[in-house]
């Protein structure tokens, strides 16, 4: 080899070893250093790295002679992992290192300490069994340090009760509900399976689980209201009664396609609400819906006599959970249920893992609803699979705050909005206020003192914020955002999504990461990076990758092209006027990478209102009839780079 050849390859091979050398080795944080758990899926979590492109972890063990037993990576907007495969009992050890995409790496972290045990008690249900005694159970469960409750396989019908669970734990600790492929039915459908409020180390898994009768109507339309105020239907399968057996706080119609239930309309109104409360039996099995709110009455008026349709009474969540940290389902499967599964907010580490939910039967779509949403790290979302879908898939929402009261400039109480997504704030969490008028934040702050009382939170800061506007009015009255339960370090991996009504994934977060996920005809955004200022959701995305994943029949949905909705969109609510363009009216540092849209309708990738977009080797082929533009991007985002 000659000396011309040799110099650029050692000069080269120096610099790999310099720029590998920059990575620091990544530092454990505290609890994950040392951890034991009952959890056979337990996570890892470590402090950032500058210069990371990725984190690579491995764990070995158990005992010393073993070798690797997980080996994954992630982009290093993420600083965690979860095992999504269930471990033995056993202690491990794991380690991480960080690495760049032009394949350097650092060293690797010292070797930290993993043990997972058996609870330290066992009890059994059987079918047979009434639920004052699965109750009983259950609280004993819940008083033991650890434990595990095993359900015997089975056909399991359980009345809870008026609007109670069966599985009601406040701060329970390492419990296992180990379904063993058990199916249970709630039939009483005000009931829930399992509430679980401030619980740690809770584990779900191997069970199937619905609600009788189902919550909703499938439906032949009979005759429409030219004003769009009302519908009649006849009840082809489903609920059919005036007035379901529990308020909710949302109920809506779907025009469904003509031969197929778990589709939508490709031309028809979906996601019109309907009133409740003012259904009205005119002849038997045939009912009449009203329409909730006068600015929707067009879209009603455009069904037609002989349409079919899908009534859906929605957010009463079959299981809840508020204020939880570590909280696993695993392999859980969802039948016929209401429409957000789990619900709740101010989560830590909650897992969904291998979860399926698919439609059932020849009329109902399966209610993947709302997973969760306010949460502080996470959830972490790997392996599932939702067909079917009546409405949205799985929801990752924030939560916007409107103050009610103020003290001088440093006290103020707030109240949730009018979803399920509950919040505790703590001393240092990230505040912002923010003016709806001209969307330009108030004040960027912190929390110096906080405390709740139902859906109330009273807190304090520590400097002075002037210019605030008190009131219920989200057009016009400050909303305060609490940015340290924005979902940060959200996970979507995996997953497969086939035949949902409007979006996939619907995402409000900071640090994210849509990796490798599977869409088929999904008729609105099969991605959704959604920032919503005008309302109760949450306000902006930051830091997220969406890279790997595979659509092929998005978009179709003839409302969503109106709106120049994309296969990826990220977007923001507008108000209907123009707010200033600032960090907090728009989207930041979004990646989008290695994704495959084919068959696409409408747009294949939309970018409405972001700054600092990356769009890299993205493959857009097979364009349907209806397509448009490949990329469109709009006249409020700046900086993007293909």
């Amino acid at each position: 080899m000659t000396r011309a050849f040799l110099l650029p390859l050692l000069a080269a091979t120096f610099s790999l070893q310099v720029r590998a050398a920059e990575l620091a080795a990544p530092v454990p944080v505290a609890e994950a250093s040392s951890l034991t758990t009952v959890s056979p899926h337990p996570h890892l979590s470590w402090q950032e790295v500058a210069g990371a492109d990725s984190y690579r972890i491995r764990i070995e063990g158990p005992g010393d002679a073993a070798g690797t037993v997980v080996e994954d990576s992630v982009h290093s907007v993420i600083r965690w992992f979860v095992v999504a495969k269930p471990m033995a009992a056993g202690n491990y050890r794991w380690r991480v290192r960080a690495e760049r995409d032009d394949g350097s790496a650092g060293p690797w972290s010292a070797a930290s300490n993993l043990s997972v045990i058996e609870p330290a008690r066992t009890f059994e249900v059987t079918p047979d069994m009434p639920v004052a005694e699965v109750r009983r159970i259950a609280r004993e469960a819940a008083a033991s340090p650890s434990a595990r409750i095993r359900l015997a396989k089975g056909s399991y019908r359980w009345d809870a009760g008026y609007q109670q669970a069966v599985f009601a734990w406040k701060g329970a600790q390492n419990l296992i509900l180990e379904g063993s492929g058990a199916e249970i039915s709630l039939t009483d459908p005000s009931s829930q399976l399992l509430h679980l409020d401030g619980c740690r180390g809770v584990v779900i898994r191997d069970l199937k689980t619905s609600h009788e009768p189902t919550p909703y109507s499938a439906l032949e339309v009979l005759a429409v209201d030219p004003g769009g105020d009302w519908f009649e239907g006849r009840v082809l399968a489903g609920f059919s009664g005036e007035r379901y057996p529990r308020e909710v706080n949302q109920f809506f119609v779907y025009a469904v396609a003509p031969d197929d239930f778990m589709k939508k309309h490709p031309d028809r109104p979906g996601h019109v609400y309907l009133a409740w409360d003012r259904t009205r039996s005119i002849a038997p099995g045939v009912f009449r819906f009203h329409t909730r709110e006068t600015a929707e009455r067009g879209a009603m008026a455009q069904l037609r006599p002989g349409d079919r349709a899908l009534a859906c009474y929605r957010r009463w969540p079959l299981n809840l959970m508020s204020g939880c940290r570590d909280v696993a389902w695993s392999g859980v499967v969802g039948g016929i249920s209401e429409g957000a599964l789990y619900m709740g907010g101010d989560n830590t580490d909650i897992k969904f893992l291998g979860l399926v939910q698919k439609s059932q039967g020849a009329f109902f779509p399966s209610a993947p609803g709302w997973v969760t949403g306010n949460d502080r790290r996470g959830p972490w979302i790997e392996g599932c699979e939702w067909q079917g879908m009546t409405d949205d898939g799985p929801n990752i929402t924030g939560n916007s705050y409107l103050i009610d009261r103020s003290e001088g400039a440093t006290s103020f109480e707030v109240s949730t909005g009018p979803g399920y997504q509950t919040s505790a704030w703590q001393a240092g969490d990230e505040i912002l206020f923010w003016n709806p008028l001209d969307g330009r934040p108030l004040a960027e702050t912190r929390v110096a003192t906080a405390s709740r009382e139902g859906s109330r939170i009273k807190f304090t800061v520590g400097s002075p914020v002037a210019g605030l506007s008190p009131g219920r009015d989200l057009a016009v009255h400050t909303h305060v955002y609490n940015l340290s339960t924005q979902n940060r370090q959200l996970v979507i991996r995996g997953n497969r999504l086939t035949g949902g009504r409007r979006f996939g994934f619907n995402v409000k977060a900071i640090g994210a990461l849509i990796d490798r996920n599977r869409f088929h005809d999904i008729a609105s955004c099969a991605v959704y990076l959604e920032n919503e200022p005008t309302g109760w959701e949450g306000i902006v995305n930051r830091d997220v990758v969406i890279q790997d994943n595979f659509m092929t029949g998005c978009g179709y949905d003839a409302h969503s092209r109106h709106l120049q909705r994309a296969n990826i969109h990220v977007n923001t609510w507008h108000p209907g006027r123009g707010l200033e363009e600032t960090e907090w009216t728009g989207n930041r540092n979004i990646l989008i990478r290695r994704n495959t849209i084919e068959n696409w309708s409408g747009i294949a990738i939309g970018i409405d209102n972001a700054d600092g977009v990356r769009l890299r080797d993205n493959a857009i082929r097979n364009p349907s009839a209806l397509a448009a533009d490949e990329v469109k991007v709009h006249e409020r985002t700046t900086r993007v780079q293909r």
